[in-house]
């Protein structure tokens, strides 16, 4: 009985040690659609205008590396370091960034359709430009996040971290801000007639102007325009 649990023991540490192989292999394979670099680090990689159609970034550590152009449609991004990372023009559609977290991301003109960014912690994003039609934010931290020019068509941002955000000449039509944290959030010059759940609550925190558009029945805060702390 002995021997035989030796040999047990001695085959299962061999397929503990072959699936440890296979797991840094991949983290070795080449960039292409499909890709599973899922907890490997990629920092300050040069990837641009690349076809990385359902590569998985899951846990990946992607600071620093430049992603301009490619294609990353549906790819998987849940808990991955974007930290710097450059998504400008970058096509996202379908992509889950749960949780996804980082520091200063550009995605500007990057398309994020139906995008998934729950929970993620994203401190300054840039989203100038980019298109997050029908994508997610529920309970997302976005502080201070650039949407100026954004269409953010029917997001759904629910119990989103939206303080300081910019949203000037961003299309928000069906947008849902219920719940949303919207401290100082800038409103200046922005379309807010289509975005739905927003509160006089919500808004009597943010900073608007003349040319600031309100959704109907929604009173235009008196201390309009705020400045800085």
């Amino acid at each position: 009985m002995l021997r035989q649990f030796m040999a047990s023991l001695a085959l299962a540490l061999c397929f503990s040690v072959a699936a440890s192989a296979t797991a840094i292999a991949a983290c070795g394979n080449s960039p292409g659609p499909g890709v599973n670099w899922s907890g490997c680090s990629k920092s300050a990689k040069f990837l641009t205008n690349m076809n990385l159609t359902a590569a998985r970034f899951d846990g990946a550590n992607l600071s620093r590396t430049n992603l301009q152009g490619s294609n990353l449609s549906m790819g998987q991004f849940v808990k991955s370091d974007l930290t710097n990372t450059i998504l400008v023009a970058a096509n996202l559609t379908g992509a889950d960034l749960q949780k996804a977290f980082g520091v200063r991301t550009y995605f500007r003109k990057a398309t994020l359709q139906g995008a998934s960014l729950n929970k993620a912690e994203l401190t300054r994003p840039d989203f100038e430009a980019a298109n997050l039609t029908g994508a997610t934010m529920h309970g997302a931290q976005m502080a201070r996040a650039n949407f100026a020019g954004a269409n953010l068509t029917d997001l759904q941002a629910q119990f989103a971290n939206l303080s300081r955000a910019v949203f000037a000449g961003a299309t928000l039509t069906g947008a849902n801000f219920e719940g949303a944290y919207l401290y100082r959030a800038r409103l200046e010059d922005a379309d807010m007639t289509g975005v739905t759940n927003l509160t006089a609550g919500q808004l009597v925190e943010t900073c608007g102007n003349g040319n600031t558009l309100l959704p109907d029945g929604l009173p235009r805060p008196s201390r309009w325009p705020c400045t800085d702390e």
